[in-house]
């Protein structure tokens, strides 16, 4: 196992990420894709503080202040080292299994949402990569 490397990170993106579309800036897009704001709580993807991640309860999905459903999605935890864990999410609820996980990150883990689908099987880009890292809560 690759360990506390980006190579770590880039094998994990690859297998989790792989059937995922996230926006690219000039794309042209089709009409019946949804652009869709992914947050976790009220955490937008970027960094989330070890104390944020401990309370993490809900997946938010909207577009234009209208929230939607996940019928799925597989929620992610890549420690900085060691091996990820992967959990089934059902609805827009955080698996309760990642509790345990989400108790214990470490500044440099990243938590992951992919796989991602919406009820009525909507078709949908992300406009921002589910993806937060982990960093040091502030004194």
């Amino acid at each position: 196992m690759i360990k506390g490397s980006i190579l770590g990170v880039l094998f994990l993106s690859i297998a989790v990420f792989s059937g995922y579309k996230s926006a690219d800036k000039n794309a042209h897009y089709q009409a019946n894709e949804l652009m869709v704001s992914i947050s976790l709580d009220s955490i937008n993807p970027g960094t989330i503080t070890q104390k944020q991640a401990a309370s993490i309860r809900k997946l938010i999905i909207n577009s234009g202040g209208k929230a939607y459903g996940a019928k799925s999605f597989t929620f992610a935890i890549s420690p900085k080292e060691g091996s990820a864990h992967f959990m089934p999410g059902f609805g827009n609820t955080i698996p309760q299994a990642a509790s345990y996980f989400l108790q214990r990150v470490k500044p440099g883990d990243f938590i992951i949402v992919a796989n991602i689908v919406l009820f009525n099987n909507i078709k949908y880009k992300a406009v921002l990569d589910p993806t937060w890292t982990v960093v040091a809560d502030s004194k």
